[in-house]
């Protein structure tokens, strides 16, 4: 699911995590250059951390620093499939 360059934001990510969360079909997802945030890179990592149906996740250009990229890198080290 190519989503890059939509400016979904830490809201939209919140949204687009419930809704995939229990999707076993979408394996890629590009959310490139979106603006996810400390927030929405929590909300990230949740859906992440519980869907193994994705085993590429692409989230370049979305300024991941600090508590956001802990936050989805603890999420990520829960997920064996990525």
């Amino acid at each position: 699911l190519n989503l890059c360059c939509n400016e979904i934001g830490a809201e939209g990510i919140a949204s687009l995590a419930k809704g995939l969360r229990d999707n076993c079909h979408i394996t890629d997802l590009d959310l490139s250059w979106n603006g996810i945030g400390v927030e929405g890179a929590a909300a990230l990592g949740s859906l992440v951390c519980w869907n193994s149906s994705i085993v590429k996740l692409n989230v370049r250009r979305n300024s991941l620093r600090g508590k956001g990229l802990l936050a989805l890198a603890i999420f990520l080290h829960h997920n064996k499939s990525i």
